[in-house]
């Protein structure tokens, strides 16, 4: 009598598995341009050429914790691992107002942008800036789609 082990069943993941994805889809040869270009890094590097040269001069972006944002000082232990305390004296912080936003520009009514996380906020800003920077011409209703 022999114990012959059963080979495992065909296992798929989404709608085809990746053997089959492999042989059915043919490869890119399809260069890609980049055409536009937007940022916001900690410190001074708050769009793609302030980056450039911050990077070029050596700079370090690490600051104190600003202290209208948070206490740092009631919060901190030297142990790293003591409960409930942070043994950082700094993070990296974006420079500015994380609460300006122009949201007429946006047309976005003042209670839905108060709603949105200030990351979308700087995400949509972010966006706009890389077509501007694509040279894009017509950006008069970009902001409306």
């Amino acid at each position: 009598m022999s114990t012959k082990t059963p080979s495992p069943p065909n296992v798929h993941y989404g709608l085809n598995s990746y053997e089959e994805n492999k042989k059915s889809t043919p490869p890119i040869d399809d260069d890609i341009a980049i055409v536009g270009l937007a940022c916001r890094f900690a410190g001074e590097a708050s769009d793609a050429g302030k980056l450039w040269d911050f990077v070029l001069k050596g700079g370090c972006a690490s600051g104190p914790f600003p202290a209208d944002k948070f206490n740092a000082n009631a919060y901190y232990h030297p142990d790293e691992g003591h409960s409930g305390t942070t043994y950082a004296r700094g993070a990296y912080f974006v420079d500015g107002d994380i609460t300006a936003f122009d949201s007429a520009f946006f047309t976005l009514d003042q209670n839905h942008v108060l709603a949105m996380d200030p990351q979308q906020r700087v995400l949509l800003e972010s966006a706009y800036q890389a077509l501007e920077n694509g040279m894009f011409q017509d950006l008069r209703n970009v902001s409306s789609l």
